[in-house]
């Protein structure tokens, strides 16, 4: 049996049906270990498969995430992982090409309508990008067999910010050569020529951006922007509106930092003028878009927002934006941007309690104030200790908890080994028959961690 397995069959399970099954509105579980919680939440999904955006204390924990979601059935194509995008905030620097083609992966997935997860950062989940209508008007469309022009479809990558590279190899690039139009799509592995035959397509197939040589055909392409941040409309009037903000701004400036400030704004402001996109063209996303909203905001009505630790969660995010603030501050002063608040890029914490459905996982058993209200249920899910070297303790663990009835299952990806610690521990397994006498199960898959649940009847040992 596969650790998918058994999260399917929880769902099941007489005492947790009922939790599993009921996340409509705000809901708190409490007292449910860190080890436990993607097998739960993947047990709700199967369950009820729907779209999820499970926010994590830290990048690692992100990680955890999607590998332990992998492990309890959900599949890797329905899994997205949501990066940063603040970076070129930071520092006057090209975006990292690879995290910014996750990140609108993920955001365009969000925005679907295919059942499955995105994995993010607290952070990195409130950070602003384009508004939903706005994301969803700015997708290109290709379809096999359909009539489209050539040009413009070349005219459409460039407008979303394509860039023409001969071969292709990065996402956020394309190339042309007769009625081939080679594209590698942000959020995509893998690029895909298209090719024509006249001004109808005749294939699209993804290729290996390597050799070049065809892989997958596929019947539907749609292409997403290549930055979250769209070239305003009226180039010439947002020009001249930061240069009044240049002349109210570099008064206050030493004269170093005011020269310096006209230089690169009036730069940025020729290439908005001419419609061409640049580096620092985030910085102005909160002025071309106005109306910006995140991650949460994309979630819609019929998704679920889990929350890992909320209380964690606030801590990182209230230390985060007083670092990101005092970075903002001291570009400000040396004359690198224009004045700008952390608001600006990033939502605060409370905008994660606008989501329809909220489930919070908790064992501090606490949540902030803005979280409070909505029905809390004590799940009783406890962390195992380790049991390295304690072979006699590790056996009367194993022992009490048979004689509870609870079903002990070793997660691991190490059968033959996991086989080997029992023999070490007397329980000397002869065959899976034997195992499923004694009330073990071995689980192929590892969780890189144990938990009890008493209520449940459920014990579940890892490798670790």
């Amino acid at each position: 049996m596969r650790l998918s397995d058994l999260a399917q069959r929880l769902g099941s399970s007489p005492a947790l049906r009922d939790t599993l099954s009921q996340l409509e509105g705000r809901r708190t579980w409490e007292s449910v270990a860190a080890e436990a919680r993607p097998l739960l939440t993947a047990a709700a999904w199967h369950v009820e498969p729907r779209k999820v955006l499970v926010v994590a204390n830290n990048y690692d924990r992100a990680l955890q995430w999607q590998a332990r979601l992998r492990l309890c059935g959900v599949p890797e194509d329905s899994i997205r992982l949501l990066p940063s995008g603040l970076s070129v905030l930071f520092e006057d620097a090209a975006p990292e090409t690879v995290a910014l083609s996750d990140r609108i992966g993920a955001l365009k997935f969000l925005i679907g309508d295919e059942p499955g997860f995105v994995v993010a950062t607290a952070q990195a989940a409130l950070e602003r990008t384009l508004p939903p209508d706005e994301l969803s008007k700015a997708f290109i469309t290709v379809s096999e067999g359909e009539e489209s022009d050539q040009d413009a479809l070349v005219d459409g990558l460039q407008l979303l910010g394509y860039e023409l590279h001969e071969p292709v190899r990065l996402p956020g690039t394309f190339s042309r050569r007769g009625g081939i139009i080679d594209v590698f799509p942000m959020g995509f592995e893998r690029p895909v020529r298209v090719e024509y035959w006249g001004d109808q397509v005749e294939s699209l197939r993804e290729f290996d951006p390597n050799t070049q040589r065809s892989i997958d055909k596929i019947e539907r392409l749609e292409i997403a922007p290549s930055r979250e941040t769209m070239l305003p409309v009226d180039g010439t009037e947002f020009r001249e509106m930061l240069e009044r903000a240049v002349l109210l701004e570099a008064s206050r400036l030493p004269k170093d930092a005011a020269d310096r400030l006209d230089e690169l704004v009036s730069a940025d402001a020729v290439a908005l003028e001419q419609r061409v996109f640049f580096d620092r063209l985030d910085l102005y996303r909160p002025l071309i878009h106005p109306e910006s909203s995140c991650a949460v905001d994309l979630l819609g009505a019929e998704g679920l927002l889990v929350l890992d630790e909320p209380l964690e969660i606030d801590a990182t995010l209230e230390r985060a934006e007083e670092e990101f603030g005092q970075s903002l501050d001291a570009r400000e002063q040396r004359g690198e941007i224009l004045n700008a608040a952390v608001n600006d890029y990033v939502l605060p914490p409370d905008h994660f309690a606008v989501a329809e459905n909220v489930l919070s996982l908790t064992a501090m058993n606490g949540v902030p104030p803005w979280l409070r209200g909505g029905e809390s249920v004590t799940i009783g899910a406890e962390s195992l200790a380790g049991y390295r070297g304690q072979p006699r303790a590790l056996t009367q663990a194993i022992q009490n908890w048979i004689a509870a009835g609870l079903p002990v299952c070793m997660a691991t990806d190490q059968t033959t080994r996991a086989k080997a610690v029992l023999a070490q521990v007397e329980l000397f397994p002869t065959s899976e028959k034997d195992l499923l006498a004694k009330g073990l199960h071995l689980l192929d898959g590892n969780p890189a961690g144990g938990f009890v649940m008493g209520d449940a009847k459920l014990a579940v040992l890892s490798d670790h």
